[in-house]
């Protein structure tokens, strides 16, 4: 800084605090600064007062009822059966609080894909404008919104059955496996999308991947572990392709 200072994004964040604690978007800038310092971190605010991530999220709400990203990011950190008292009297569970993201903002692509994780199979849940969507749909939609949202392309890959398909809303229909690819072109190195390929190859079926490279069964595992050495699908899938390429 001009001052001569050195600061971190922490500390800059903090310095703002100290100016303004009333503000959504410091506040918002301060829980995303305390992202990797765990569950138990926490901000001392203006008259003493000591918040959790959590408790900012309930904070900016009290101060901006149309916050959507502090509703979706709130519900993230509930668990699934867990509700919360909002500073209004409002009790809400997690789904509740997604489908208030989107109703405050309705093209907003992560509260229909953060949604759509909280649905069953086969489970419809009655959106704000009256719809009545599927896990399925609800992804369709993120895309809809967002074509590059590569959490949702690769959510929609892992929803569909074998032999299930989804018709985007550029007309497409696409397959699991057209979905693993294209989260693969746009980024995703999930290690459940190369064990997922691998599940959809026989055992002398090879695949091309975006990059270029024509991988086979065992080689799609082998870079799942690669990404994720603990993965349990990997090694698991690992072991049977290699006891039944040698039958």
């Amino acid at each position: 800084l001009r001052d001569g200072r050195v600061m971190d994004k922490r500390q800059l964040v903090m310095e703002a605090l100290s100016n303004c604690d009333d503000d959504c978007c410091i506040l918002f800038n301060v829980a995303n600064a305390m992202q990797d310092e765990g569950a138990n971190a926490v901000v001392t605010l203006s008259r003493g007062r000591v918040m959790d991530k959590r408790m900012l999220y309930v904070e900016m709400i009290r101060l901006d009822r149309r916050f959507h990203l502090a509703f979706c990011n709130l519900a993230g950190m509930l668990k699934p059966q867990e509700t919360l008292r909002l500073a209004d009297g409002r009790v809400m569970d997690r789904r509740q609080m997604y489908l208030e993201s989107i109703r405050i903002q309705p093209t907003f692509s992560l509260g229909f894909n953060n949604l759509a994780c909280t649905v069953d199979p086969g489970e419809e849940v009655e959106m704000p404008d009256g719809r009545r969507m599927t896990r399925i749909t609800l992804l369709v939609e993120a895309i809809r919104l967002n074509n590059q949202f590569v959490d949702a392309v690769q959510n929609l890959g892992f929803s569909l059955e074998a032999g299930q398909t989804a018709q985007l809303a550029d007309g497409r229909v696409v397959r699991n496996v057209d979905l693993y690819l294209e989260a693969m072109r746009l980024g995703s190195r999930h290690c459940y999308l190369y064990s997922k390929l691998a599940d959809s190859l026989g055992p002398h079926g090879t695949i091309a991947l975006p990059d270029g490279r024509v991988l086979d069964r065992r080689q799609l595992l082998v870079e799942a572990l690669q990404i994720h050495s603990k993965s349990a699908l990997a090694h698991s899938n690992l072991a049977y392709s290699l006891q039944t390429d040698e039958l």
